[in-house]
């Protein structure tokens, strides 16, 4: 476990032993026992440990997204496929059994065919006020809940249907 707050990554490892701990991220992933990585840092700073792991043939699991932008990403993702390293976007959602079970109805065609679709982000209702990692992000990067929050739905819904186009609409 590697957290750069020592008091955090202190309260964390005495509710949670673990063998190895630090407070710098590069030795962590330089560590010979390492072979994969679980990146959950704010977004910035991804592409520096994604290519640190990749050269030294660390798997990855990376909170999304992977890159600034798809040119990007898609480097990395062309890095790691040269270097046989398995490597995966963190997008929790995929993960939820109401999806699965949602896509199966949707592919069984029992539910009809599908006409609208709306997704609904609940997950901070009552509001918490708890916007940190927005407001850091803004600060790190220029860009806000779309980014770090509605990608989700978005990625939901390119689960569900397959891969989007955007039409002409009138509001």
């Amino acid at each position: 476990v590697c957290d750069t707050d020592a008091d955090r990554l202190a309260s964390v490892t005495s509710k949670h032993p673990v063998e190895i701990t630090t407070t710098n991220p590069t030795e962590l992933i330089e560590n010979e026992r390492i072979e994969a990585v679980f990146i959950a840092t704010p977004w910035p700073l991804h592409r520096q440990l994604i290519e640190t792991a990749i050269s030294l043939d660390k798997h990855i699991y990376c909170e999304k997204p992977l890159g600034i932008n798809l040119e990007e990403t898609q480097s990395m993702a062309a890095f790691a496929a040269r270097r046989g390293v398995v490597n995966q976007a963190g997008l929790c959602l995929r993960h939820q059994p109401s999806l699965w079970k949602t896509r199966e109805l949707v592919e069984s065609g029992s539910v009809g065919e599908l006409q609208f679709a709306l997704l609904r982000e609940d997950s901070r209702i009552p509001d918490t006020g708890d916007l940190y990692q927005t407001q850091l992000l803004d600060r790190l990067s220029g860009r806000g809940i779309l980014w770090e929050e509605n990608i989700h739905d978005i990625d939901s819904l390119v689960y569900l249907l397959g891969n989007l186009t955007v039409k002409d609409f009138e509001v």
